[in-house]
């Protein structure tokens, strides 16, 4: 399901992408393995929507140090 979601954040829609990053913060825990590799997509704004969710779910693992 988070790949498929991530996948969805291609979209050249940006409220489809919003819609799908709210998606994946509403996962919680279970996205961030998922979006920890989003970070290294090709496509920027994956990468941008990411982070994004990263940054509100708050997991530790997400954390660059």
């Amino acid at each position: 399901m988070v790949s498929e979601l991530i996948k969805e954040l291609e979209n050249a829609m940006l409220a489809n992408r919003r819609k799908t990053e709210i998606r994946l913060v509403s996962l919680g825990e279970t996205a961030v393995k998922g979006l920890i590799e989003a970070l290294q997509h090709e496509n920027k704004l994956v990468r941008l929507h990411a982070a994004s969710a990263l940054g509100k779910i708050k997991d530790p693992r997400a954390i660059v140090r």
